[in-house]
């Protein structure tokens, strides 16, 4: 008999890798509705064959972002996963901040003002670092990946006791940086 015991996340540890976002899923489900009706007189295996390709050519670059991290907290610190751009691309270098240089971790909401869920907390749009003894703030975009508030404020209370996660409002240092 298989062992089905839930396994715990690691308390020292919280982990978010880049995902297909929600608005890629409609348009490419889309774009092979209109590559099948296109082959529609056509052979059925000819459409097939090009659906197939098309999926490997879009999912290929998705699924290979997927597994890169986005964000990470950790026993050492705060790593902020190089920031994707067009296609999933990777675009600038990996962020590491050791919790030494943390002051204050600040979660800015997502104030577009598009309907969430109901009944939800606001997304995080922004994850800022605030950093001692240093005259700029770290500001991260969170797109392509959810960061869980709850699963962050756990890990650093448990890893770096002395360091607030906080709810915040516009960042101190303007618009968002990487």
């Amino acid at each position: 008999m298989g062992d089905h015991r839930r396994v715990l996340p690691d308390p020292g540890c919280y982990e978010e890798r880049y995902r297909l976002t929600a608005g890629a899923a409609p348009t490419l489900g889309v774009s092979l509705f209109v590559i099948g009706l296109r082959f529609r007189t056509e052979a059925l295996w000819v459409a097939g064959v090009v659906i197939a390709v098309a999926l490997a050519v879009v999912l290929g670059p998705a699924m290979a972002a997927r597994r890169r991290v986005a964000f990470r907290a950790d026993y050492a610190g705060l790593t902020f996963g190089s920031a994707p751009g067009a296609l999933m691309v990777r675009r600038g270098p990996q962020v590491f901040i050791p919790w030494g240089e943390v002051d204050t971790i600040v979660l800015h909401p997502d104030d577009s003002g598009i309907a969430g869920r109901s009944g939800r907390v606001a997304r995080v749009a922004r994850v800022e670092v605030r950093r001692r003894d240093q005259a700029g703030a770290m500001t991260r975009e969170v797109s392509g990946w959810r960061l869980n508030r709850e699963r962050l404020t756990s890990v650093t209370a448990a890893v770096a006791p002395g360091i607030a996660v906080v709810e915040g409002g516009p960042s101190v240092e303007g618009p968002p940086r990487t």
